[in-house]
Order: structure tokens, then sequence, then C-alpha cells
């Protein structure tokens, strides 16, 4: 399966649930708060306690939004490609970051 073809998991699932999605640009605080909800969801989550136990857990989400944000502009500029969800890229991420740390 290639990058573009991924599939949801439980983590692109809770952001996609739980992140600001808008046209324009995002307030700092309301993206604090959406940052705060989706920390709060995976360490709540049966298979987010390794991801809860790591200290930069937020600025991991932090790091995904903006992946996210990214990749959201990317298909709105070329929608003739086939591309992953930006909430799967986002969860690349936060799957990246833990597997850097725990090596």
């Amino acid at each position: 399966m290639s990058f573009t073809e991924s599939r949801p998991n439980w983590l692109s699932e809770i952001i996609e649930q739980l992140r600001i999605v808008r046209d324009g640009p995002i307030p700092l605080a309301e993206r604090k708060v959406e940052r705060d909800a989706i920390v709060a969801a995976i360490k709540q989550h049966p298979e987010g306690q390794s991801l809860a136990a790591l200290q930069e857990l937020p600025d991991i989400v932090w790091a995904a939004l903006g992946a996210a944000y990214h990749w959201e502009q990317q298909s709105k500029q070329n929608p003739h490609l086939s591309m992953a969800s930006p909430a799967i890229h986002g969860s690349h991420v936060i799957f990246s970051a833990k597997r850097w740390r725990s090596e």
C-alpha cells in the first residue's frame, strides 16, 4: 500500500473528528483547544496508552496538526492528485514520533 492509499486508523479518526477545518486562519487559542482535545482523546483511547506516556505528546500533536493543515492545502491546490486525508497524514506524524522516541 502506498502513502497515498493509507487507510484510516484509530488515531486518524480522532484527528478527523476533533480537528478544526476552516478556510481562513484559526486563532491560536482555538488551535490550543483543538490540540488539547486531541491529546485528551489519545490518552483516553485504549490503544493510546503508549502515546499517553510521552511527555512531548502535546508538541507532537501540534506538529501533526501542522502536517494535516499542510496536506489539506496541498489537496486543495492539487485536486487532480490522489492523496490520503489530512488526518491520516497527521496520524503518520504522531506514529513516527513515537517510533523515533522508542529507538
